[in-house]
């Protein structure tokens, strides 16, 4: 959320989904033996084309001048791995009407003019079939006596590209008459997931395309990727029947297929942001964390100054150093300085490289250091503790007084 709130909204939402039939799997199979058997390629293979997808987008700019980035990488239960991309664009790039839309995101069967590429939607980007056509496909859900598609398949048929009330974007989906035999059923172009045909041709996999229309899909997309993994609580009860005590025999455990233990055991990253967030400190005077060795004596170093220092101390010294400060709030400081965690010191940053800066996350029950850290996202160049408390020249007793006086609280 640090980078919506630096460069705005995202724009597109990609997922990719790891293809066991790659060639370049099969390639390294032995006799006998598929991509289930060997986790270690696999999860070799689909990094190598998660960088390749990652260069697209911000080397060749396929979609524009890229302004963030982030992706998650996640695990099937069944092992295979996929990824999700969240990109915002710079200015210059992003999609400012739906007709924009059509340029990256296509929801419609290909001509025959292209045959390789229809072969790859006809793998990879229709949907089902679910519905009356196949009751009990695993995106079913029951509401009562109806059932219906979790996804919303089939979708309906539309002219042209448009924004629907919730905010999220309807794709062009003529109704061309076209229609493909897929998994038994005759399909047209209600049942085709959205995609971009260079992606799709590139990779020949399920690359999802998703344009972000407004800001209301936001919060559902970063959670959405960031949930994290699938977890399930259990308890294991005796056979005897005695008394169960549910909190001795309570457990908490979660699925790791092979595929995911193998990229963990190789280190492989399982998420990316760019540019990188960094965490600052917020903490009120002299509750800053120590870290104490176990060889360390606690008074010597309770006396060693050095250690007292944290990015907010130091920020505060930075700002007192200069007459009238830096002029940067806290949240900006790290975009223009690097914090060296051995020296405990802030140095210029070059200036070919950035990040954005984040507060650490305070409850409003915590009192003074949720004021603190309010006072810290508004006033620039503070000097001091006490210079955040001072407005118009009086030394507020606390930070609350301090923040009610100018006007950040009701």
């Amino acid at each position: 959320m640090a980078l919506v709130q630096r460069y705005g909204k995202p724009d597109l939402f990609i997922t990719i989904t790891c293809n066991a039939n790659w060639p370049e799997i099969k390639s390294e199979l032995a006799p006998g033996e598929v991509a289930q058997d060997r986790p270690d390629i696999v999860a070799r293979i689909f990094r190598a084309k998660l960088l390749a997808l990652k260069k697209e987008i911000m080397d060749n700019m396929i979609f524009g001048a890229v302004a963030a980035l982030i992706y998650v990488i996640e695990f099937q239960k069944r092992g295979l791995p996929h990824a999700h991309f969240l990109i915002i664009l710079k200015g210059e790039s992003k999609l400012k009407c739906p007709a924009d839309y059509d340029k990256f995101v296509c929801a419609e069967i290909p001509s025959l003019d292209n045959p390789l590429l229809r072969k790859i939607v006809i793998r990879h980007m229709m949907h089902g079939p679910c519905g009356l056509l196949n009751p009990e496909c695993s995106c079913m859900r029951k509401n009562g006596k109806t059932t219906s598609c979790k996804y919303g398949y089939p979708k309906q048929y539309s002219g042209e590209t448009t924004t629907n009330d919730e905010g999220y974007p309807t794709y062009r989906r003529r109704n061309t008459g076209e229609r493909l035999k897929v998994r038994g059923a005759m399909l047209d172009n209600r049942w085709v997931i959205p995609y971009n045909p260079y992606l799709s041709l590139l990779f020949d996999c399920h690359v999802n395309v998703e344009v972000c229309s407004t800001i209301k899909a936001v919060k559902y997309l970063y959670k959405y990727v960031y949930k994290g993994h699938d977890k399930i609580s259990y308890n294991v009860v005796p056979a005897d029947g005695d008394v169960v005590d549910e909190i001795q025999q309570y457990q908490s455990g979660r699925w790791v297929s092979p595929c995911e233990a193998a990229w963990r055991l190789f280190a492989f990253d399982l998420f990316e942001m760019h540019p990188p967030v960094l965490l600052l400190q917020v903490h009120l005077p002299n509750q800053q964390t120590l870290h104490l060795h176990s060889h360390e004596r606690l008074n010597a170093v309770v006396a060693n100054s050095k250690r007292h220092r944290t990015q907010l101390t130091e920020f505060f010294a930075m700002n007192a150093a200069v007459p009238g400060g830096l002029g940067y709030l806290y949240s900006e400081f790290c975009e223009h300085y690097t914090w060296d965690a051995s020296g405990k010191k802030w140095n210029k940053r070059s200036i070919d490289r950035f990040q954005v800066g984040r507060l650490a996350f305070v409850f409003p029950a915590e009192g003074e250091r949720f004021y603190l850290r309010l006072l810290l996202l508004n006033i620039r160049s503070p000097t001091s503790f006490e210079s955040l408390r001072t407005v118009n020249g009086v030394l507020c007793k606390i930070f609350k007084e301090a923040a009610v006086k100018l006007g950040l609280l009701e």
